[in-house]
């Protein structure tokens, strides 16, 4: 029997929201606007436990070694956004979940959520591939990130982008999920 594949990209009754009107853009400013909709986006996405404030995700947006992105809908909503940083740069913290870690230059996908009303594959591939595209242009070989068992996701990136699974930390920071290291190879990424 073939296993399904999860339906993590949208969760209402097979209707695509309208793509009409959608942008990816650069996190640079980070306001207090801007903190408030990613905050609310990871209470949608996240347990209270895992999600992150307004104070950690400024913290990772204003690291200059990141590539963060939004995607925003005509009204200048943010429906999802992708953080990452210099692995280097979060390797102190990220080793002491993870002992077999060892330093690189990938950039790391911080976290990466998209609104539960806006989920789709076209949002997700657009948030994704935008990622990689920029990541490319600014000389990263490879993403790595630790991606949930929970909801699929880990299997997702594996089946469908082609990340390489390393190994599984079991109950990630003592929050009762597991979480999978993945990388990404970034060589074969097309320039735009």
């Amino acid at each position: 029997m073939r296993e399904q594949e999860p339906n993590i990209y949208n969760n209402t009754e097979n209707q695509e929201p309208t793509e009409a009107g959608l942008k990816v853009e650069r996190i640079i400013d980070v306001d207090e606007k801007t903190l408030e909709q990613l905050a609310e986006i990871e209470k949608a996405c996240f347990s209270e436990e895992m999600a992150e404030d307004k104070e950690e995700l400024r913290e990772v947006l204003e690291n200059t070694s990141g590539i963060n992105l939004k995607l925003e809908d005509e009204q200048k909503r943010i429906l999802g956004y992708i953080s990452s940083v210099k692995q280097s740069d979060e390797f102190d913290l990220l080793k002491e979940s993870d002992p077999d870690l060892q330093k690189d230059d990938s950039l790391y996908v911080h976290s990466f959520d998209i609104r539960p009303e806006a989920r789709s594959l076209k949002n997700f591939n657009t948030l994704l591939n935008s990622l990689k595209l920029e990541a490319a242009k600014e000389g990263y070989k490879k993403l790595s990130m630790y991606a949930r068992t929970k909801n699929g996701l880990s299997k997702v990136f594996q089946k469908r982008y082609g990340a390489k699974f390393f190994r599984r930390i079991e109950n990630w920071r003592g929050l009762e999920e597991d979480l999978d290291y993945l990388e990404m190879d970034l060589e074969n990424t097309p320039e735009k």
